[in-house]
């Protein structure tokens, strides 16, 4: 299986592992230990790359803004590779690493969550509220974020969708007013440097494009269709 979108999880033995999760290598990571990156993509099974027993997970590592940092990983690839390497030689961009070599960094996005205003749930008569994505595509070509309204905006302190999925359905936020997360809702997850919008499917979460500028904000006088 091969895991490329955004938000698309794997269940490991050494933790939950994300596609765009912040990680950071650890003791394990040999040269890369330090250096943080982030994952752009999960292999497993067949689908793996590597002959390894765990899943492949794929990283792009950042340059370290550490002088001491770049110098300790010079060193260590120049060792490894018998020959002088400076940090500009080293590939960091795409390697394939074990579950084992990785530590998750905290979480530092936070969450908005988007649904379909009742009052306007319709476009020309068709609905639109709790319908799957391939269905509001073929009709639209694109997400109406004109019907949604912004309901909530919170730090619920992880950005698996999964777990997003469960607190706005079983451990509802104080003061979260909203309906209980369902098909057709979007998940916004955002930091002062990015922000991805999730679209929850019937089954799982599409990655979208989606203009909140377009979004209203939910009162009390929404959920009663006034």
């Amino acid at each position: 299986m091969v895991l490329e979108n955004y938000g698309q999880c794997v269940n490991t033995e050494f933790g939950i592992f994300m596609v765009g999760q912040k990680i950071i290598g650890n003791t394990v990571a040999d040269e890369y230990e330090g250096l943080t990156g982030r994952i752009t993509e999960i292999r497993t099974g067949d689908d793996r790359d590597t002959d390894n027993e765990t899943e492949d997970i794929y990283v792009c590592f950042e340059i370290p803004d550490d002088p001491e940092l770049v110098k300790r990983v010079e060193a260590d690839f120049s060792a490894s590779y018998q020959e002088p390497k400076t940090i500009d030689e080293i590939p960091l961009d795409l390697v394939i690493m074990a579950p084992e070599m990785l530590t998750a960094l905290p979480c530092t996005k936070k969450v908005r969550i988007y649904q379909i205003n009742p009052g306007r749930e319709c476009i020309h008569n068709i609905p639109v509220m709790f319908m799957d994505l391939e269905y509001i595509k073929s009709k639209f070509g694109t997400l109406p974020a004109h019907l949604y309204d912004l309901v909530f905006d919170v730090d619920v302190g992880t950005e698996f969708p999964e777990e997003i999925f469960r607190i706005f359905n079983v451990d509802f936020p104080e003061g979260y007013t909203g309906r209980s997360l369902s098909v057709s809702d979007v998940i916004e997850l955002y930091d002062e440097t990015e922000s991805n919008f999730l679209f929850c499917d019937s089954y799982g979460f599409k990655l979208v494009a989606f203009d909140s500028s377009l979004c209203g904000r939910w009162t009390r006088k929404n959920e009663e269709g006034q």
